[in-house]
């Protein structure tokens, strides 16, 4: 499985609540990335942050959804656009370490 995180390192994801998130969207990747290495099967999931201010982004499916307007972080996992402004929560690890096992033989 392949999860890419694409956000801005030093920046506050956008709330429409008018409150402030506590954590910036580099912050919650490290949380995400902890989730995944808790599960023990880092190595079947590969997963990587991408500040789109620091690096060039060519992905069309990330061009295209930033032009709609959809708010940053973007997850994107094995090629499919699949959350906007949140990251996957540990459940989402949980499930997906358990079907990997399963997958695996674990």
């Amino acid at each position: 499985m392949e999860v890419k995180i694409y956000g801005k390192r030093n920046e506050y994801p956008v709330v429409g609540c008018g409150c402030w998130p506590k954590r910036t969207m580099y912050e919650m990747y490290s949380e995400f990335a902890g989730a995944v290495n808790e599960c023990k099967l880092s190595d079947a999931i590969q997963f990587d942050f991408l500040d789109v201010n620091e690096e060039k982004i060519y992905d069309p499916l990330i061009l295209n959804a930033l032009d709609r307007g959809f708010h940053l972080p973007l997850t994107v996992i094995d090629g499919d656009l699949r959350y906007q402004n949140v990251l996957p929560t540990k459940q989402f690890v949980k499930n997906q370490c358990l079907k990997l096992k399963g997958n695996i033989g674990l």
